[in-house]
């Protein structure tokens, strides 16, 4: 419980002030930055939004904990990603960001990760990526977003496409 109220904490005084100043969304807009969204059973911490649409998801821990190379935590990441039809997660702990990309196949989880960057020690590189994630960039840049060239990943197929071509085979047989 009292990690529960540690991540709820880190999250409110430390990620939502860095959405909105740093990365320049407006925190107080439900249609722009839903908290704790839930959906299907899942609590999805963040859900940024452009005009009520999902973008991508933020999955916070509390800075107490190692996030780095966590497979259920980049798992959750993914999945509350991949839930919403979304191509990228961040899971942070505050002191390190973990952009993921979801929606792609890979034998396990941290296959899916672009990059991760170390607030205490920002680069320059670093900060590009983050960048990525900016209202201005991610409105201006779109699908043409270079987070999607950054790690040749090829992305998963719809289920649907999945049985469709399984059923047509089991006619041919």
């Amino acid at each position: 419980e009292d990690l529960m109220k540690n991540e709820r904490q880190a999250c409110d005084s430390l990620i939502r002030p860095f959405f909105r100043d740093v990365l320049g969304w407006d925190i107080d807009d439900p249609y722009e930055f839903k908290s704790e969204y839930s959906q299907g059973g899942k609590r999805i911490d963040y859900l940024v939004c452009i005009e009520d649409v999902s973008q991508f998801v933020v999955e916070a821990k509390a800075p107490s904990r190692e996030i780095k190379n966590n497979t259920s935590f980049y798992k959750q990441a993914i999945q509350y990603a991949e839930a919403k039809e979304r191509d990228f997660a961040i899971l942070t702990n505050f002191k390190t960001f973990i952009i993921l990309r979801a929606g792609i196949e890979t034998r396990g989880p941290l296959i899916n990760e672009i990059v991760t960057i170390d607030l205490l020690n920002l680069t320059d590189l670093g900060f590009d990526f983050l960048w990525n994630f900016s209202r201005d960039f991610w409105i201006e840049k779109g699908e043409e977003n270079p987070l999607y060239s950054v790690k040749n990943l090829k992305k998963k197929r719809p289920l649907d496409e999945v049985l469709v071509e399984d059923m047509s085979k089991w006619r041919e047989y």
